[in-house]
């Protein structure tokens, strides 16, 4: 009966990581940031020697957390299955119930259950274990499902990173902070294009962590790269002499990049408390392995020039 009151607690302790991860993923200390956080250090530390294989972190990463939860799940209801074998099972006329090791038929049974296969060689006879299998088969379904909608969810938010950043390349490529090319008003709605843009990562990087994980292999899609030039760039119209909807425009993108920042130092990048938002956004590009697109000193003059 012990084994059956802690595989119990297994399966609530995993549904528990399940809904906070997929459904609830604000917190922080669950099972499954424990395993993209420790898979992720391994990656990096192998990317040292073979950067390609960073890469291959995030979907590594999606495919562990999903097959830890499958585990836990399996053993949880195995746990349930086992104290009730062979007397509370009936068994087709081809098995020999004594014969066999009777916790691998409770992990059979099990991953026949939650996989919604049920081939019926082994049935549960008593009311209590029918009830156990019958939940296991509904959360079995509801794990399939869930599971897939969440790999389906993470490729719009990859999108939106990599267009966010690929964008963010093409305006440094363009001469984006030369101001001395154009009117002094035309960049403040580029300005608070690009808040907006940031607001909405940010809300993706919360309801959606595991996204943090993917490497983007070509530097041009980087956010990692391109994000601490954006961020001097804010500071310095900020802090500029330029018309005050310019100005206010790059407080808000300032404000905006410091509000990502806040969430990446809380959640993903191991950093002394108290950190500023450039070593913030310095870490972020380390921890993917990028060298941080540098604003020159010139570019930042121009800003402040009339």
């Amino acid at each position: 009966m012990l084994a059956a009151f802690v595989g119990a607690a297994l399966v609530v302790f995993t549904l528990r990581d399940v809904v906070h991860e997929l459904f609830q993923p604000s917190g922080s200390g669950t099972l499954s940031r424990l395993v993209s956080r420790g898979l992720w250090r391994l990656f990096r530390a192998a990317a040292q020697r073979r950067p390609r294989l960073l890469p291959l972190a995030g979907p590594t990463i999606v495919a562990s957390v999903l097959t830890v939860w499958a585990l836990l799940l399996i053993i949880g209801w195995a746990l349930m299955y086992w104290h009730g074998l062979p007397e509370e099972f009936r068994f087709s006329n081809a098995l020999e119930p004594a014969e066999r090791n009777q916790f691998l038929t409770s992990i059979y049974i099990s991953i026949v259950t939650l996989s919604t296969l049920g081939f019926g060689e082994i049935t549960p006879e008593t009311t209590p274990l029918r009830i156990v299998a019958g939940v296991q088969g509904l959360v079995g379904f509801g794990f399939l499902t869930a599971g897939i909608s969440w790999i389906l969810s993470i490729t719009p938010v990859l999108t939106r990173r990599r267009s966010f950043a690929h964008f963010l390349n093409l305006l440094s490529a363009s001469g984006f902070g030369d101001h001395e090319r154009v009117h002094a008003e035309l960049p403040t709605p580029l300005l608070l294009l690009l808040s907006e843009r940031l607001a909405t990562l940010r809300v993706d990087l919360i309801n959606t962590p595991v996204a943090y994980y993917f490497h983007q292999d070509s530097e041009s899609d980087s956010l990692a790269k391109h994000l601490p030039a954006l961020h001097m760039l804010a500071q310095a119209i900020e802090k500029s002499d330029r018309p005050a909807a310019m100005c206010d425009s790059g407080s808000l993108l300032h404000a905006s990049i410091k509000s990502f920042a806040d969430v990446l130092a809380s959640r993903f990048i191991m950093i002394s408390e108290g950190a500023s938002t450039s070593e913030i956004l310095m870490a972020y590009a380390a921890d993917h392995r990028r060298l941080p697109m540098v604003v020159t000193p010139d570019r930042l003059r121009s800003i402040h020039r009339d």
